[in-house]
């Protein structure tokens, strides 16, 4: 595989603003009070999501008798959508009530609104949450194991909110004990897994539906989800509510795109909610992505479940594999934007060191920053002044001298970047730290590199020329012709289809 050099390597592009094909011009203007767009691979998803939601905000042949309010299940999307509406319609057009969030903001405001109605009892009396994206860095919060405890949200009969504990059958972070997590919420702290958990438990009680679906009809006339696929079970229990509050629903996705099984999401529970609620079904089978014959022919392969084959890549933009340790594995001119999810102090570290070189070789972040910073309780203003001059160093010791010296440096760095302590070393671990410094030094020395994706964090977006990195597993998939209900094909259907020109083999 031969990268594209430096200044060549456009930057991983989204679609632009399109004249709507009649596919979306009856799919946005539809006047169904539940609707499903199916939105295939580059088709204009977000172009008619951003229509829809003007139209429904300022046509009176569509409006409804609420705010419009759209909801996404990453901020990436949720900023994107937002950009083209405004963009689109103007400011009026989310001038509030009328919104564009998460849905894990909206998940907010329907417990807040039961905080504040009494329904339920926070810890402290707390009737609005200052809401974190997590717990790292907070005393008390660490990774868990199988068969250990963890605490989680608990409703009592009369409403207080608290926590128990629960065996855990998979590993997870967590808290294990309650002073720090009780501490914590007592402040009005809580992080979306809080709001959430509340909320699956507080749904059991009929008298707390029937103030929700009150709140909602209040609350939003029209709601459109986008990547509806990634709903999980309580986030279907909250479209019921909609629709049992007369709440105009459109939903936007692609059952082919449903990536999140893993963390929760039931795709395979969409399609029987929709039959069951009568929706109205809208297909964009154009796509706008796909320019030549070969990713034109493969992408009907894959969709019509057809044997396909791919040819072996040759100059590719980014290389997408399913895991951050099969990227790694590839050719040395591919660099990874993660080694994985920090789960400790030197992971943190390691994290921190990969976003000095990802951002001097690639002129881009690395993933998972945030949380290193957090782990460390280094300030991120610090990092993002501080962290070249304290780490550049390190990368070239590691060039000069080896990842064990490189290894040390670092957790020394770190300690005089702000860390609260040096990083202990954890003899059990030391060797896949110092394996995953040498896999970074030989990147080091490249002439170009290109960057490495999951297939997770590629989701949404497109670029000329694709490698994907392919098991025997994967190349025996293709064979046979995929299958929309089976979850390794939908992960291998995603990075297949991000490529507008060419996709090739690693």
């Amino acid at each position: 595989m031969k990268p594209l050099m430096a200044s060549e390597r456009p930057r991983a592009v989204r679609l632009t603003h399109l004249s709507l094909t009649e596919d979306q011009k009856k799919a946005a203007a539809s006047t169904a009070g539940r609707l499903f767009i199916e939105a295939s691979p580059g088709s204009g998803k977000t172009t008619v999501a951003a229509e829809r939601f003007g139209i429904a905000r300022f046509d009176p042949r569509h409006a409804s008798s609420g705010p419009v309010v759209a909801v996404s299940f990453t901020r990436s999307a949720t900023s994107e959508l937002r950009r083209r509406v405004l963009r689109r319609w103007g400011p009026a057009a989310t001038a509030w009530p009328h919104r564009i969030e998460t849905i894990d903001s909206f998940m907010r405001r329907v417990l807040e609104f039961l905080l504040r109605d009494g329904s339920l009892g926070w810890p402290g009396g707390h009737t609005e949450l200052e809401i974190l994206d997590d717990w790292h860095g907070h005393a008390g919060f660490r990774p868990l194991d199988v068969n250990g405890w963890c605490r989680v949200m608990d409703v009592r009969d009369d409403g207080t909110i608290r926590t128990r504990a629960v065996r855990l059958g998979a590993p997870r972070w967590g808290f294990s004990n309650v002073g720090p997590i009780r501490d914590l919420l007592k402040s009005g702290l809580a992080t979306p897994r809080e709001v959430r958990e509340t909320l699956a438990e507080a749904f059991a009680s009929p008298e707390i539906r029937d103030k929700t679906r009150s709140f909602l009809r209040g609350s939003a006339g029209h709601l459109i989800v986008d990547e509806v696929f990634d709903a999980n079970v309580l986030d279907l229990r909250l479209f019921h509510a909609c629709c049992q509050a007369d709440v105009h629903v459109t939903f936007i996705g692609d059952p082919w795109q449903a990536l999140y099984g893993w963390r929760g999401a039931t795709p395979d529970q969409v399609e029987p909610f929709m039959d069951d609620k009568a929706f109205v079904r809208r297909e964009l089978p154009h796509s706008f992505r796909f320019t030549t014959e070969q990713t034109q022919l493969l992408a009907h392969q894959l969709r019509t479940g057809e044997p396909a084959a791919l040819p072996g890549a040759v100059q590719v933009e980014v290389a997408l594999g399913r895991k951050w340790a099969a990227l790694w594995a590839l050719d040395a001119n591919v660099l990874p934007l993660s080694f994985g999810r920090p789960r400790n102090q030197t992971d943190a570290a390691m994290a921190l060191l990969l976003d000095v070189a990802t951002r001097a070789l690639l002129r881009s972040p690395a993933l998972f920053v945030r949380e290193a910073v957090l782990i460390l309780g280094i300030g991120v203003d610090r990092f993002e002044q501080e962290g070249a001059a304290r780490l550049g160093p390190v990368l070239e010791l590691l060039g000069a001298e080896g990842s064990a010296a490189a290894l040390d440096a670092l957790r020394d760095a770190v300690v005089e970047l702000g860390a609260a302590q040096r990083p202990p070393a954890v003899v059990a671990n030391e060797a896949g730290h110092c394996a995953n410094l040498d896999a970074l030094a030989m990147r080091l020395v490249q002439e170009a590199t290109v960057p490495g994706l999951t297939v997770f964090q590629a989701k949404g977006l497109e670029w000329n020329s694709v490698g994907v990195h392919l098991t025997p597993q994967d190349g025996a998939h293709l064979a046979g012709g995929l299958d929309a209900e089976v979850d390794d094909h939908r992960v291998l259907y995603v990075a297949l289809t991000r490529a507008r020109r060419n996709v090739g083999a690693l």
